[in-house]
């Protein structure tokens, strides 16, 4: 049986997938990609704020 359901095994894992994907809710989509957004860093650099430009700024 199983050399028989090896060939076709990727495309019904596909499918199977899609499907699924099909009936997901928008509230389970956002706890699905959460893990995904947590890992992006937005907005930080690497740089940290000196005083450098502060004494040559004349106030």
């Amino acid at each position: 049986m199983s050399q028989a359901l090896q060939p076709i095994l990727p495309d019904l894992v596909a499918r199977l997938e899609h499907t699924q994907l099909l009936a997901m809710s928008a509230a389970s989509i956002d706890r699905f990609l959460a893990a995904k957004r947590r890992l992006e860093i937005k907005g930080r650099t690497g740089t940290k704020p000196g005083t450098l430009l502060k004494h040559q700024i004349p106030v």
